[in-house]
């Protein structure tokens, strides 16, 4: 039997993780699952991955074609996060190009995140009940039983693509005003957690994925996109804090940072900010911008052309 095409498979790729590294090229890790900051620093390579995550069957021979699909879509991606989070914050920085590749990125994040572990196991749950309505007889066989679970594991790789064409494609992306904004942060400390992106509000529909939600490009900048009415108040260090706790709660169970005392610290805060109500003001907190910054509206240029 054929080896699948690879088997260490980062659900964060390892070019954007480059962005939050320290001088020598490592991250410090919390587990959420143990409740310690380690002590040992990681490459990219060691982070946020699973060993044969996204390999499926084909056949009877393995393979990683839902890892290929997710690594074209980083190739697609990278060069633009990657001047989104290094080139200075001027007028020049958000142009078209590089938005399109932050909302490609939020795309994916979306789909391949472990957060979303369990809605598609619930799909494949209910896939596999409908399929064995219909023929009983499939329970007889393994490898039918593997091969509808499978099926799911790729249609999740192709989702992210299906939606963001779908999206645009459909006019809805022009439906509403939607501005981005890159903030630059004095000192080196956001993290990086395994579900980056936060939003407003949960997402319930494709189009939701893509509006009023905050990412991180590097240990210093964070990217917003998010409607023209927001009520704009509170200062950049405010929300990296409020970036910082809301990205460890959210994580299912890692969290990184270039500097293990930074991390530890977000970490002690975090512990004792759990309530609903404190993370409610934290997320309002996010959502709420320093004033006399420029809004540059993403959107303007495809809105002017239809």
């Amino acid at each position: 039997m054929n080896t699948p095409d690879s088997h260490r498979h980062h659900y964060i790729p390892e070019s954007f993780q480059a962005n939050f590294c320290n001088p020598d090229g490592k991250l410090y890790r919390f587990d959420k699952k143990t409740g310690k900051v380690e002590r040992k620093a990681f490459s990219p390579k060691q982070l946020f991955f699973e060993w044969d995550r996204n390999t499926v069957m084909m056949g009877d021979i393995p393979a990683s074609l839902p890892e290929t699909i997710y690594q074209k879509n980083e190739t697609l991606t990278a060069a633009r996060l990657n001047a989104l989070a290094t080139e200075p914050t001027a007028t020049g920085l958000l142009t078209q190009d590089r938005m399109l590749g932050a909302l490609g990125f939020v795309a994916t994040q979306w789909v391949r995140s472990p957060q979303r572990d369990r809605h598609f196991a619930v799909k494949a749950f209910d896939r596999l009940k409908f399929a064995l309505s219909d023929d009983p007889s499939i329970l007889e066989d393994p490898a039918r039983i593997l091969g509808i679970l499978d099926g799911i594991q790729l249609e999740r790789s192709f989702l992210s693509t299906e939606q963001f064409l779908k999206y645009f494609e459909s006019g809805k992306a022009f439906e509403q005003p939607a501005y981005s904004h890159v903030g630059q942060m004095d000192i080196p400390f956001l993290v990086l957690g395994d579900h980056p992106v936060i939003y407003r509000n949960t997402p319930k529909r494709n189009e939701d994925v893509f509006r009023n939600f905050v990412f991180p490009l590097s240990s210093q900048r964070l990217y917003w996109s998010i409607p023209e009415n927001t009520d704009w108040t509170g200062s950049t260090k405010t929300h990296a804090v409020a970036y910082n706790i809301l990205a460890i709660e959210q994580a299912s169970r890692y969290v990184a940072a270039w500097n293990r005392d930074v991390l530890n610290g977000f970490v002690e805060i975090w512990k004792k900010s759990r309530e609903q109500a404190v993370l409610s003001e934290y997320r309002e907190l996010l959502f709420s911008f320093p004033p006399g910054v420029i809004l540059e509206d993403h959107l303007t240029t495809q809105s002017n052309s239809k």
